[in-house]
């Protein structure tokens, strides 16, 4: 009797591994595969095949045969294997439209389809592409979802959609599912970190969350600039830039509205720091025309004027004087308890060097589209001759500004110039201790191309 117990125990055992080992498959017929489906309430998965195909093969060899496959099919389907070319192959062949195989079919007890796996995939993929399943039933199979996919699906079919789409679709999706939301989620904590993974620009919806934030109470905005106002602002500040970049003028004029929206803009004397938020309408158009090279009279005539109000609202020794401020800051560092903490928070030497970039840079593109549209004229010269004085005088510390603005400089005829600005920040960054060797060797590069007549 022992031995009848012990050897029953071994074979349960046996059977138990081979069960485990893969998917396991019905060897009745179709009908009888969908009626127990039906009455076990599960999906049928059928997997079509033929006899010739490599990929089939390969399916069947090394991932069917997983155990971490087989646990996962054998408890949320019954598996049904079926040759494409044999039996009821052709008809489900035609009837779902399988143009190749594999193609693995996710059927209802009713045969409507719910999803289809094309191809060969690996154990991980396949098993993550399985998981769908229950989202693609939830909606009504894949033809309804395709037709919810064109943003006529509800908030919770897109919230759904966007864990499970493939991350080529996220962009379009998250821009449906952020649409479909009440002006009361928008402003959820939750729609707030979505906003900041938009990367597909949407005018409507952007439009929208502009409105939106408008019409926030005048004691909203510090509770919910952190998640919700800050990441919008953030992503207009980069769809600006990109319109600029790819001289997208239709996209271009719409974010400026949308700025407007939010009253953001600030005047022209505020631009010495700008954001692109708070960038003045005139920093941004000119920005535009000169990267575009497009309207170069209606340029010139802005700049001119601009150019006056910058320098007027922001002299050279004004400025010169909180870059020194800040390199104090460097040499004698606050040991207070607050002057500890923001040693901790900020980069002195990093602030110091990036302290009226943005403007002077944009300053010395602005002056090379000016120079080149315009006669050859001693005032002309003059003018140009000033900005790029400005633009380098700005910061003594910045090396970017000089590099860009030296070449400009020896064209215009004003090589002992272009010489003393980049000596000038060169010899600055050397007393602070800069130590980035890129900088400092683009910095004594340039300087030895002007002294020997190369640029």
């Amino acid at each position: 009797m022992k031995k009848k117990e012990l050897l029953f125990f071994l074979l349960l055992g046996f059977s138990n591994i081979v069960l485990a080992q893969g998917i396991t498959f019905e060897q009745g017929s179709f009908e009888e595969a969908l009626t127990k489906a039906g009455t076990e309430n599960k999906l049928l998965f059928v997997d079509v095949y033929t006899s010739w195909c490599g990929p089939c093969k390969k399916m069947a060899k090394e991932v069917f045969t997983r155990n971490e496959v087989g646990d996962y099919f054998n408890r949320h389907f019954i598996n049904y294997k079926q040759d494409g070319e044999k039996g009821c192959g052709p008809e489900l062949m035609k009837k779902y439209n399988i143009k190749a195989v594999p193609t693995f079919l996710f059927l209802d007890p009713q045969q409507n389809l719910v999803l289809t796996i094309k191809g060969f995939h690996t154990a991980k993929d396949f098993l993550k592409a399985a998981s769908n399943v229950n989202f693609f039933r939830k909606y009504g199979g894949m033809a309804q979802v395709e037709i919810y996919k064109k943003g006529n699906g509800s908030v919770d079919f897109f919230k759904d959609y966007y864990e499970i789409a493939p991350e080529e679709e996220k962009p379009e999706i998250l821009n449906h599912y952020l649409s479909a939301m009440t002006d009361q989620q928008l402003i959820d904590p939750e729609s707030g970190s979505l906003i900041g993974k938009i990367s597909l620009y949407n005018p409507q919806l952007f439009q929208r969350i502009a409105q939106n934030i408008a019409q926030l109470p005048p004691t909203a905005p510090l509770e919910y600039f952190p998640y919700y106002i800050q990441p919008f602002e953030n992503k207009i500040g980069t769809f600006l830039e990109e319109s600029i970049q790819q001289g997208k003028q239709a996209k271009f004029r719409e974010l400026l509205k949308i700025k407007k929206i939010l009253n953001r803009t600030k005047p022209v004397k505020n631009d010495i720091q700008y954001t692109l938020m708070t960038a003045s309408d005139d920093l941004l158009n000119l920005w535009y025309d000169a990267h575009n090279k497009v309207n170069p009279e209606k340029f010139r005539k802005s700049l001119d004027q601009y150019m006056s109000t910058l320098i007027q609202a922001n002299p050279t020794d004004s400025l010169q004087a909180n870059c020194e401020n800040i390199v104090f800051r460097i040499h004698h560092p606050d040991t207070s308890w607050m002057g500890q903490l923001l040693q901790s928070q900020i980069n002195y030497q990093d602030l110091l060097i990036w302290t009226y970039r943005p403007i002077s840079n944009l300053i010395v593109e602005w002056t090379a589209y000016y120079w080149r549209t315009s006669p050859s004229e001693k005032e002309v010269h003059k003018r140009c001759l000033s900005w790029l004085e400005y633009a380098c005088k700005a910061n003594p510390y910045n090396p970017e500004t000089v590099v860009k603005a030296a070449p400009l400089l020896v064209r215009l005829k004003e090589k002992k110039a272009a010489g003393t600005y980049v000596r000038k920040v060169l010899g600055s960054l050397q007393a602070i201790g800069y130590d980035n060797e890129k900088d400092l060797r683009e910095l004594q590069s340039i300087l030895d191309d002007i002294e020997n007549d190369k640029l």
